[in-house]
Parts: structure tokens; sequence; C-alpha cells
């Protein structure tokens, strides 16, 4: 382009995309949101309205338990369902017409050997193939802690951030880091980002604040959280039910820790059923319906095609 024309590269760009001339591709929309929640999908939409419009052209490529989890997201995704008057109200207070949103239909998408996180962990870790995503994630934590000098903080994270996982919260501050970890957590004592020993698991979150570079790291230590059977019960407490994934699901059905029975009986206890929204139910029920989930490699995309 010539000079002159570049900065209206950028008005060149809305009309192909509101059209729907050009095909707009959003990977790994989970990731683009502060909590993997409805509302954090609604702000992020918000942003996204900006751009987008009825006619728009659009694949968002998403894991199961971002696009698939959420009774509202499915609402809001699904051209095919209606849409509850509270989450018109919800779209109107972010800034979105209900009528411009574009009409998605979800599918869901296996891969045939392992998930582009699963391939790039398994190199830069340089691990043999074919091992579950939870070992990889294990293998990256532990690394990390070890080449920072400690390894003793491992016990503490299940605690720390898989209880915040099933409570919604995937952003934490510097001075979460400190209270939840201790002063060791961090180098040269300093509350800094880069001083702090888990800073390649961590991204920025805003000032001051951190998430997980992804959120299957803190759905494992979720998983790891929920194999105690204290912390079950405690988790079945939490105020409007725990926030459980398919992914959590996943890890913990294939956890060492994942409880057994002689002949589909399992003795009394809180466990995970049901379908995989917001739900922690105390039950006595069979391993089979406990236990059961899709495979860790399974995906989502939405598409919207006018």
């Amino acid at each position: 382009m010539a000079a002159e024309d570049r900065p209206r590269a950028y008005d060149l760009f809305l009309y192909l995309i509101r059209s729907g001339t050009a095909l707009c591709v959003l990977d790994a929309v989970d990731e683009g949101v502060q909590e993997p929640s409805p509302a954090g999908f609604l702000r992020l939409f918000a942003d996204l309205a900006a751009v987008l419009s009825a006619e728009s052209a659009v694949v968002m490529s998403s894991r199961v338990s971002f696009l698939a989890d959420s009774p509202q997201v499915r609402q809001l995704l699904d051209s095919g369902a209606g849409r509850s008057e509270q989450l018109v109200e919800q779209l109107y207070a972010n800034g979105v017409d209900p009528a411009l949103v574009p009409h998605f239909h979800v599918v869901r998408l296996a891969e045939p050997d392992a998930t582009p996180l699963e391939k790039h962990l398994t190199a830069a870790l340089d691990l043999p193939g074919g091992r579950p995503l939870a070992d990889i994630l294990g293998t990256h934590i532990n690394r990390i802690l070890a080449d920072a000098g400690r390894p003793d903080l491992g016990q503490l994270l299940p605690e720390a951030f898989g209880r915040a996982f099933l409570a919604d919260r995937t952003v934490f501050s510097l001075l979460d880091l400190h209270r939840l970890l201790g002063a060791s957590a961090f180098t040269d004592g300093r509350l800094e980002f880069d001083a702090c020993v888990l800073a390649p698991l961590l991204r920025p979150a805003g000032p001051e604040h951190v998430a997980f570079v992804h959120t299957a790291y803190q759905e494992l230590l979720a998983a790891r959280y929920l194999a105690e059977p204290a912390h079950r019960d405690a988790a079945a407490e939490i105020p409007g039910s725990a926030f459980l994934t398919e992914q959590v699901r996943a890890f913990l059905a294939g956890s060492p820790a994942a409880p057994a029975g002689e002949d589909c009986v399992l003795p009394a206890g809180t466990y995970l059923v049901g379908p995989a929204e917001r739900r922690c139910s105390a039950a006595w029920t069979d391993r089979c319906a406990s236990t059961g989930t899709p495979s860790p490699s399974d995906a989502t995309a939405a598409s919207s095609k006018r």
C-alpha cells in the first residue's frame, strides 16, 4: 500500500468484516477473556461488536469447556436457541444490540492425535509423544518450580489456585500471590511480575494482575484440589455451586486418586455428576456416571456465515 493509504487500512478491514466479504477467524477466544464466565464472554463480545455485524462471516475457536459449558453462552452462539430476557438485557448493558449479533452455529471438533497445546508443550519440554495432557502440564509446572529452586511450592498450588477456579476466579494480583504462596514465591524480595517464580506460567492481566497463560493449568490444579474428599465437600458449599468445566472433569477422571468401587458401586461421598455446567453434587451414584467425560482433545468452534 502507498504510505498515504495506510491510515485507511483499518477502515478497509472494518468494511470487509462487517459486510461478510472476508472471513474473520478468532482463534482461542477463551483466552481473550479475563474470566471464563458468561459475564466475561459478554464483555469480550461487547468489544467484538465494534467490528462485527449481523452480516459478518466469523469463526471462533475454543475448547469445549468455554463455549459449551455455559447455557448462556450456548444461547448467545446457537442461532436455533431462544434468548432469555436476562441475556438480552445483559447484551444491551454491554453495548451489544441483539439484532446485530451474528447467527452462530456451534460444532464440536476432535483432534485425531493431540491438541496444539499438547503438541507445543511436548516439543518444548522434550517429552515423548502420546502422554496425557495432565502429565504434560504437571511436568511443566514441576520444572518451572524446580528451576526456581522452589519445588515445595507445588503442594500449595491446588489450594491456592484450584479452589479459586472453582469459585470462578482466574485473575490474581501480585499481592494475592504473595498472600497465597508467601514471600518465597518472589526473588530478591521484589513484588514484581518478573520476580515471581511462577512467571513462566503466567501472563499480565491488567495493572499488577496476572492469570495463567492457559486456562488448562488452573483446571488441572482444580482437579487436583477436588481429588481430596474433604475438598470436594468444601467445593459443594461454594455459593452458587462450583464452576466445573469438562476439562476439570476429564483431569479428575484420569487422576490416580479417582474413586474406585466394586460392581460399579461407590461409597457415600461427594462426586461430580450431571451435565457439564455449574454443578457439584453430593450423591451416591455409579462410577460410569460420575467419571464419564469426553476426550481432553475435544474442541468447539462457533461459526457464523450469512
